[in-house]
């Protein structure tokens, strides 16, 4: 597949963004290992008599292991910009292909942390929203290409105004 450069971001397509394989496979095991110890440590010193509180903890402990296990197994994990066609991996979910057409808009957007919501119509041309968290790598890099890329975007002002702002940084760092 020969390499096509985007116009307007001069970067080469296809681009490829992912967590740090080592980063995301470490919190996995880490958080299997606690989940496993916590129960083994359930099952192994846990009487009848033992004290409530030596009953609650593990299983407090073993309840967020177990939910930071699903979540770094849930959410994103990689971007590939393909020249028609957005791809999204997840690790334990099936992969997304968005056709750069069918997306219809980019949110930013802070609950407690900030998420981008990209909202696109899937292949039965119903809508589907997609929260990303925010904290992943070069998700400036990767909202500017999407808003490069897509001809029926919908944005509002202030995140165009960040987007074009990023161009400007990202022209700057490019030129000698």
């Amino acid at each position: 597949m020969p390499e096509e450069m985007n116009k307007e971001t001069q970067i080469t397509l296809p681009s490829f963004y992912r967590f740090h394989p080592v980063q995301r496979y470490l919190m996995i095991v880490l958080s299997l290992l606690t989940a496993s110890y916590s129960i083994y440590f359930m099952a192994r010193y846990i009487q009848a008599d033992t004290p409530i509180l030596f009953k609650i903890i593990p299983t407090v402990i073993t309840f967020i292991a177990l939910d930071h296990l699903l979540k770094h197994l849930t959410t994103l994990n990689t971007v590939y910009f393909h020249d028609d066609y957005l791809a999204l991996g997840f690790l334990a979910k099936r992969n997304l292909l968005i056709p750069y057409d069918k997306i219809e808009s980019i949110v930013l957007s802070r609950v407690i942390t900030y998420y981008v919501y990209i909202t696109y119509q899937d292949e039965k041309g119903q809508r589907q929203s997609l929260k990303v968290n925010a904290s992943f790598p070069k998700i400036l890099e990767i909202m500017l290409l999407i808003y490069d890329m897509s001809p029926n975007l919908k944005i509002d002002e202030k995140l165009v105004k960040m987007l074009q702002y990023v161009r400007k940084r990202y022209e700057q760092k490019e030129q000698p």
